[in-house]
């Protein structure tokens, strides 16, 4: 099943109505919005550490990659609300602790995913588009305030724009779309990438782990993903660190 931006979006909205009450903020005005910038800088902090662990890949090797990333993607994905997501009905038929267990494991994977699909450089680009710019005092109506609109129209969900420019000669740049939401302690947080732009990865990992845990439940998705890991593990640590030239 392949969700796109807006259907994915309405989920989650309802998904954060159906959040503790506690856990909400109240929504971002138009001013803040603009002036807090902090979606795109968070998307660009991600983006530095991972182009440097690529960079250091090979004199890192798989484990310390795993342990840069790590740190990383805690700081910018809620894995827990995107393993509660993903995991679909299950998940509220789950223990505390076969929460706990899945979302360690849905968080071991993002990390040896990212370790692995990134592994050394190659002249790669990221760039974050679309960066708003702060509102000077005296403006009114603007490019910027127009921007405000747009980020508000999920209420405290914002999607950042970014491109992933390969080496080579004729090879077009891949869309990757980050959808952004405050946590509890009002951060943005990834939430969900959208690959090409348009394919929910998140919707994806809901369709695969929904069908997987009605046949099991939770517990079998988690061994899952344990597995997927211990395997990339293997596959990575079997490529020797190289030292920097």
């Amino acid at each position: 099943m392949l969700l796109k931006i807006p259907a994915l979006a309405c989920l989650l909205a309802l998904t954060l109505l159906c959040t503790p009450a506690q856990a909400q903020r109240p929504s971002a005005t138009r001013q803040q919005v603009v002036y807090e910038e902090k979606p795109h800088q968070m998307i660009q902090s991600f983006y530095n550490t991972l182009l440097q662990t690529m960079k250091d890949g090979p004199a890192l090797g798989f484990e310390g990659r795993f342990k840069v990333l790590e740190r990383a993607i805690q700081r910018s994905f809620n894995i827990p609300f995107m393993t509660r997501y993903a995991m679909g009905p299950a998940w509220e038929e789950a223990s505390t602790a076969e929460r706990q267990d899945a979302v360690k494991a849905f968080q071991d994977f993002s990390i040896a995913t990212y370790a692995s699909r990134f592994a050394s450089f190659d002249d790669e680009v990221f760039t974050v588009h679309d960066i708003p710019k702060e509102k000077p005092d005296d403006a009114e109506e603007s490019e910027e305030s127009e921007k405000a609109e747009k980020y508000e129209e999920y209420d405290n969900i914002v999607l950042v724009k970014t491109t992933l420019q390969p080496s080579g000669e004729d090879v077009e740049a891949v869309n990757l779309h980050y959808l952004t939401r405050k946590d509890s302690s009002g951060t943005w947080r990834i939430v969900d990438i959208y690959l090409d732009g348009t394919i929910s990865e998140l919707g994806m990992r809901r369709a695969e782990f929904t069908a997987l845990a009605k046949q099991s439940g939770i517990r079998s998705v988690t061994r899952s993903l344990q597995e997927k890991t211990a395997l990339m593990r293997k596959e990575q640590t079997a490529v020797k660190p190289q030292a920097k030239p």
